[in-house]
């Protein structure tokens, strides 16, 4: 992050362009390089030529990272991609391709919104539920609630209910407060208006990529959270007589599948291997 360079017309408007357009920006941690899409490819080529002038693409550089926001209107999604290339001193490279995608569009307005809002206040209502039968089951019982297994999953699954729901507050707040224009005007003559332009869309690339990691941490929790959904389905099955015997057959045979996935995962290790290798 130095304040980032403007580029508007190619080499030409680079060579008489300030210097203080080009230091560091330690809020990036590198040096940013704008190019306005509004380019032509061959404008673009000499923009990039351009960094080895001024020394920002030299045979020390370590690093070189190309990231870009989109929308696609069909799906309401917004994605970041990042590329990145690193150069190590031994001579070997390595390339990263990311993309990560987050929907910013909570409100009211989108569709299918009331449906969506309806199933979370379900959802809200159904873990307040099972948060107060687990505390009157604590109070009732004392330390004896911790030594019945069930009662962990409970926790675990009131634990990443709580853990998800506050990202997804996050998201919506971030929704309801970020405003995006329609267009960066990089190529404004007038140099306050050019740099304030410059700073609102880092300040909109920082919250999309904080947004997506969020969202991505905020899917992960939701699968983990399902599938502990699914497991407590055994405990509830123990009130009824046919579905607690798949339980009891389940709990018997615990050691022999213990044993058979570890053989599996085994066998499975092996075939991957084996096929990277080839």
């Amino acid at each position: 992050g130095v304040a980032p360079v403007n580029v508007t017309r190619g080499r030409d408007v680079i060579a008489e362009a300030n210097d203080d357009s080009f230091k560091y920006n330690p809020e990036e941690g590198a040096f940013v390089f704008l190019i306005p899409l509004e380019f032509s490819q061959k404008n673009i080529e000499l923009n990039i030529s351009s960094l080895v002038d001024y020394a920002w693409m030299d045979q020390k550089t370590s690093d070189v990272e190309v990231r870009f926001a989109t929308y696609n209107g069909n799906s309401r999604l917004f994605s970041i991609v990042h590329l990145e290339m690193a150069f190590y001193l031994s001579g070997q490279t390595s390339k990263s391709l990311k993309v990560s995608c987050v929907n910013l569009e909570l409100g009211l307005e989108a569709p299918g919104s009331m449906m969506r809002m309806a199933l979370e206040a379900f959802v809200v209502v159904a873990a307040g539920m099972t948060l107060l039968s687990e505390m009157g089951e604590l109070l009732e019982l004392g330390w004896d609630y911790f030594h019945d297994p069930w009662n962990y999953i409970d926790l675990l699954n009131l634990y990443l209910y709580a853990l998800a729901a506050s990202i997804w507050l996050y998201l919506f707040i971030i929704s309801a407060g970020i405003s995006i224009p329609n267009k960066f005007d990089m190529a404004n003559p007038d140099p306050v208006i050019a740099a304030a332009q410059r700073e609102s869309l880092f300040e909109v690339m920082g919250v999309l990529e904080e947004s997506s990691g969020r969202f991505n941490t905020y899917i992960m929790y939701t699968a983990i959270n399902v599938l502990v959904c699914f497991v407590r389905f055994y405990k509830f099955a123990k009130v009824q007589e046919r579905l607690n015997i798949v339980n009891q057959t389940l709990a018997k045979a615990a050691p022999d599948l213990l044993h058979f996935t570890i053989s599996f995962l085994l066998s499975f290790l092996c075939f991957a291997v084996m096929g990277c290798v080839m």
